[in-house]
């Protein structure tokens, strides 16, 4: 069975960003994401906006129910 495969992405364009304080106190911000995260994202994404759902509902299941 194939483990979980984590990609690790690394900048340091933190160093000049003005925002930095707000999102790291290191001098490189390391962002980890699933291999598979793309596929999970835009689901979880519809979760956290239910009008965005009901929108979709209206117009595009509408369509296939005729």
């Amino acid at each position: 069975m194939k483990m979980a495969e984590m990609r690790i992405y690394l900048t340091k364009a933190c160093r000049t960003c003005p925002l930095k304080d707000q999102c790291t106190t290191s001098n490189e911000r390391r962002i980890k994401r699933w291999e598979h995260e793309h596929v999970v994202e835009p689901r979880r994404r519809a979760r956290s906006e239910p009008q965005a759902m009901r929108v979709r509902r209206e117009t595009v299941e509408h369509r296939l129910a005729r």
